[in-house]
């Protein structure tokens, strides 16, 4: 990843910066191979972050192609990258350490996945857009709706945890006290 960052800002969009951007999402992929561990990865806050690498394979395949001349706009990868991995992995330190620290426990109501699905989503068809004869406009119109879907709940649900005083009485952003 550094080193396709280095070659796009040295070389930008040339195929080198291609094809060292398929690399990068090989070297993605290849990080998986340690996530594969049954059941466990099957919760929600496993699954998440599992989730973020796979959003970030698919940007780098998708800019990958693109500088290699496929009809796919760089955008879409970059997407992938920002509004769904970066969106993706925020999401989950706000839901994980962000309650932790605030003294309060994990959340295991239904609209973290509603939230991560929804960034999810956005990601995907925001991505979508950029692919050929794809509809655009209407496909960034439900990028938005699901973008503000799921940081809507997460400010919804988070919003009162981190300006509210700790349930444990403890100061700062210790662990939860038991």
């Amino acid at each position: 990843m550094a080193l396709y960052t280095v070659v796009e800002f040295v070389l930008p969009g040339s195929v080198i910066a291609g094809w060292v951007a398929l690399a990068a999402a090989a070297a993605v992929l290849n990080l998986l191979n340690d996530w594969h561990v049954g059941r466990a990865l099957l919760s929600r806050w496993a699954f998440m972050l599992y989730a973020v690498y796979w959003l970030m394979a698919a940007g780098y395949v998708l800019i990958g192609l693109s500088l290699l001349g496929a009809p796919v706009m760089p955008s879409a990868g970059l997407h992938l990258l920002t509004v769904g991995a970066m969106g993706v992995s925020i999401l989950g330190v706000l839901c994980i350490a962000g309650r932790t620290h605030a003294g309060h426990e994990l959340d295991l109501r239904p609209w973290v996945l509603v939230a991560a699905a929804g960034l999810v989503t956005a990601a995907l068809t925001r991505a979508a857009s950029g692919l050929p004869g794809m509809p655009v406009l209407g496909l960034q119109a439900v990028s938005v709706a699901a973008w503000v879907l799921g940081y809507g709940l997460a400010a919804r649900y988070l919003g009162t945890v981190f300006v509210g005083p700790r349930p444990d009485s403890g100061t700062g952003c210790e662990e939860v006290l038991d």
